[in-house]
């Protein structure tokens, strides 16, 4: 279906985004290209469950989140609090299998890894408006969109999540293509 495959390869318009400022000699810095890579790993993980047999496709839900919120937490935080945030992560990840097992979507993980990007954002007012508004409506109104897809799998609360999923990486897109300030790593722990 074509949708489903819309759905697979929009992950990957921030990276082809930057690509193409890269090839007309506009470049980035290597933060963007991080965070790129994290709405990539979408397209990873749905690379991965489409060649699992359904009953473990779930088990990817349990570690894309990680990976996502883990890599923005890289670029937006301190190492020290970057680690924390992975490590939390991770342990949540844990207590959601020994929970609620992977027979369905995870809510648990999923809301605490959106939330923590959330909270980045919350603390870090110096990040420019539009990656802000970027990351809100990515993980922000993915999670809402992603809790009720969970609650009901019906196609659609799956289009929905799909959608504020595309309302997320168009507007990072458009936040890519802002020339402005520089965007920083930050390297302190």
């Amino acid at each position: 279906m074509i949708v489903n495959e819309i759905a697979h390869y929009m992950a990957l318009v921030p990276l082809a985004v930057l690509g193409g400022l890269h090839a007309r000699g506009r470049e980035r810095d290597a933060a963007w290209w991080w965070m790129a890579c994290a709405f990539a790993i979408s397209w990873v993980a749905d690379s991965v469950a489409s060649q699992l047999v359904p009953v473990h496709r779930w088990a990817v839900t349990l570690v894309y989140p990680i990976v996502q919120s883990a890599m923005i937490g890289v670029v937006l935080l301190s190492r020290r609090a970057a680690f924390v945030l992975l490590g939390g992560l991770v342990a949540i990840g844990c207590l959601a299998v020994f929970w609620r097992g992977v027979k369905g979507p995870d809510v648990i993980l999923h809301s605490v890894a959106s939330l923590s990007v959330a909270g980045i954002v919350w603390i870090r007012r110096d990040i420019p408006l539009r990656l802000r508004m970027a990351l809100v409506v990515y993980f922000g109104l993915g999670l809402v969109a992603w809790l009720l897809f969970a609650q009901q799998h019906s196609i659609p609360t799956w289009y929905g999540y799909q959608g504020a999923r595309l309302a997320g990486l168009l507007v990072f897109s458009w936040a890519v293509l802002k020339p402005g300030p520089s965007l920083r790593v930050l390297h302190t722990l």
